[in-house]
């Protein structure tokens, strides 16, 4: 393995997932189960197209929680002022230790990305814990609805498996709703050092059932305030503010990388963007990953310098030139900033990038320009905006080369899940 990637890498592997058995479903294994599968599918989705379709919110019923409350939040000692903050009630004890007599609901209010085909189904909602009138459990009584996000990983709405009898649903890399749970949920609980900072905080998944009698998991994860990263455009902005977020952007990456998770989507549609703030970018979009200790270590130099190139097509289509790139990669490798170690293996595996993104146009790049100044006007009128991980069906085999284009349902809005 190229020692300069070597270097990058964790010291550990990451650490396996707890009560990983909530994770479980159905997953077709020959050709009569591939059938059934597929049947029960489409008899959901045609059930449920009208009220996806609609962007009306509906009922979201908790069936079951994953038992994983080891929020990293709790850690206070841990905390730092980048950090942002929980609301009240999500720090109520009846929330993180799953109190017997609270009930959690979760209110749908605003659509993000739904619709069809989509890996997952975007919401901001509310959280609500309902405690007794007799509670005394600290912070439960008074406190305000939680803003969330509620990323609904929901088969009915996914694209359409090719089957090969000799391999499995699309050659095994077409997940099903557990596996994307599950992938993300082991992503978060990896990245928890980068929680409330470079990701959102994980409030936890959970199993629920939706109004087409469909059971699905679900992932509810913070509000994050900002920009989606296809919305922003910083060619006309200072020097200043461009580095902020280019800084941000490698920072990010290189902690993900070290935390022991290969993102597979790094991408402007999977990032929020507040310009100003302590942590200006935040990563969304971990259904896709996968851990390093699964790649073989042939693979990881070609995982990691595709990550790279995503990276720097990120940094162009928010209006970044070639030369400001240079520039500022020079100036961050004189200072010796850790995450410019990265760019040091990329240059090594492949000496010809910044000519080949050079030679791009505007064009071949598609800027954000277009995007960026209607995302605007959504988010005056709005007062809010936030992330979702944007949720397209995922390649997990790590095919997704830099040519591969999510697409949007709301791009209004943004996209974090």
């Amino acid at each position: 393995m190229d020692p300069t990637l070597l270097a990058l890498l964790p010291r550990s592997s990451t650490v396996g997932l707890p009560y990983d058995d909530f994770f479980r479903g159905e997953y077709p294994k020959d050709m009569d189960a591939y059938d059934t599968f597929m049947d029960r599918l489409a008899a959901d989705y045609r059930v449920g197209r009208r009220y996806i379709l609609s962007d009306l919110p509906y009922s979201v019923t908790i069936i079951e929680r994953w038992p994983m409350l080891d929020f990293p939040w709790m850690n206070t000692e841990s905390l730092s002022l980048v950090h942002r903050t929980v609301p009240e009630m999500l720090q109520s004890e009846s929330f993180k230790f799953s109190h017997a007599s609270a009930v959690i609901t979760i209110a749908l209010t605003r659509p993000i990305q739904t619709g069809s085909p989509n890996c997952s189904q975007v919401w901001q909602a509310n959280l609500n814990v309902a405690c007794p009138v007799d509670s005394v459990l600290p912070g439960c009584a008074n406190a305000p609805d939680a803003p969330v996000i509620i990323k609904i990983f929901q088969e009915s709405m996914f694209n359409e498996p090719e089957f090969f009898n000799e391999r499995g649903i699309d050659s095994g890399t077409w997940r099903t709703g557990f596996q994307f749970a599950k992938a993300e949920a082991e992503a978060y609980w990896n990245m928890q050092s980068l929680q409330g900072k470079d990701v959102p905080w994980s409030y936890g998944f959970f199993k629920v059932k939706l109004p087409n009698g469909e059971e699905a998991f679900a992932h509810v994860m913070e509000f994050v305030e900002g920009l989606p990263g296809y919305g922003i455009f910083l060619r006309d902005l200072g020097v200043d503010e461009k580095l902020e977020v280019a800084d941000a952007m490698a920072s990010g990456l290189h902690s993900i990388l070290q935390c022991g998770i290969i993102q597979r989507d790094v991408k402007s549609h999977n990032m929020i963007v507040q310009l100003g703030a302590a942590q200006p970018v935040v990563f969304v979009d971990f259904a896709g990953m996968v851990p390093l200790r699964d790649i073989d270590n042939g693979r990881i130099s070609w995982e990691v310098d595709n990550e790279m190139a995503l990276l720097i097509r990120a940094l162009r289509e928010m209006g970044v030139t070639m030369q400001e790139i240079a520039d500022w990669l020079q100036d961050r490798k004189s200072r010796r900033v850790p995450w410019t170690n990265l760019f040091a293996f990329f240059d090594n595996r492949s000496p010809g990038w910044f000519d080949y993104f050079d030679g791009l146009s505007d064009e071949l790049i598609g800027l954000n320009v277009n995007s960026g100044e209607e995302d605007e006007t959504e988010q005056s009128e709005s007062e809010e905006s936030e992330d979702d991980a944007s949720i397209q069906c995922g390649e997990s085999d790590g095919d997704n080369k830099i040519e591969h284009e999510h697409e949007h349902d709301h791009e209004d809005i943004d996209n974090q899940a």
